[in-house]
C-alpha cells in the first residue's frame, strides 16, 4: 500500500517514470507477488491512457486544422499542412508509447491472474483495457470515409469487446456484488445487442 501510494504521489505531480520505476523495483525484487504484478499493470495502465488523451487531443487538433485547410486560401495552405504534419509524427510516436504501456499493462495484469486466479480486480482492469482497445477502433471507424476500411474497423472494435466481455464476466463471477462490473457489462452487453443480456446486468447493476 505504501508504494502503491508513493506512486500515485508521483503521479500527482507528474514524475510518471518515477511511479513505474518504483513498483517495478517491488515486482523485480519480489516477482512471484501477485499484488505487486497488480499494483504494477495498474500503474502501467495509468501511463497509458494519459498518452491516450493526449493522443485523442491532437486528433481532434488534427480534424480542426483540415476542416480550416478545406477552407484556406493557397497562402495559408502550407503553414496548416506542416501543422498537420507534426501532429501527425507526434501521434504516431504517441500511438507508439500508448501501445507498449498496454501491452505491458496486460501481460502484468495476466501474471496476477497466473499467480491469483480469482483476483476480480485485474480481471476487471484487463476488460476496460480491451473495451478501450474497442473504443479506438469504433472512433477510427467513425471517421473513415472508406466502407471497406469502415467495416474492418468495426470488426476488430466486436473482437475486442468480446475479449472485455470475457474478462468483465469473470470479474462479476468472482463479485458479484460489485455493481461497477455489471454497469460494465451493460455498456458491453447493449453495444454487442445483447438485449436480453443487458437487462440482467441493468437489474444487478442497480440501474432500474
Amino acid at each position: 500500500d505504501i508504494v502503491s501510494n508513493l506512486a500515485d504521489a508521483y503521479n500527482r505531480v507528474n514524475q510518471p517514470n518515477k511511479a513505474l520505476k518504483t513498483v517495478k523495483q517491488l515486482v523485480e525484487q519480489n516477482p512471484e507477488n501477485p499484488q505487486y504484478h497488480l499494483v504494477y499493470g495498474s500503474q502501467v495502465y495509468q501511463q497509458a491512457m494519459k498518452v491516450g488523451d493526449s493522443l485523442s487531443t491532437n486528433s481532434d487538433k488534427i480534424i480542426n486544422l483540415q476542416r480550416n485547410l478545406n477552407k484556406a486560401d493557397e497562402s495559408e495552405k502550407a503553414t496548416l499542412e506542416n501543422s498537420i504534419a507534426k501532429l501527425e509524427e507526434e501521434n504516431a510516436r504517441l500511438q507508439e508509447r500508448m501501445n507498449e504501456l498496454t501491452s505491458l499493462a496486460e501481460d502484468e495484469l495476466k501474471t496476477t491472474i497466473e499467480y491469483r486466479p480469482e483476483d476480480d480486480q485485474a480481471y476487471n482492469t484487463l476488460g476496460i483495457i480491451y473495451q478501450n482497445k474497442a473504443k479506438a477502433l469504433f472512433d477510427k471507424r467513425n471517421r473513415t470515409v472508406d466502407n471497406q476500411e469502415a467495416a474492418k474497423y468495426d470488426k476488430q472494435g466486436k473482437e475486442a469487446l468480446r475479449e472485455s466481455l470475457k474478462y468483465y464476466q469473470k470479474a462479476a463471477e468472482i463479485d458479484s456484488e460489485n455493481q461497477e462490473y455489471w454497469r460494465s457489462l451493460f455498456t458491453v452487453y447493449t453495444t454487442l445487442g445483447m438485449d436480453e443480456k443487458a437487462q440482467e446486468a441493468m437489474k444487478k447493476a442497480g440501474m432500474e
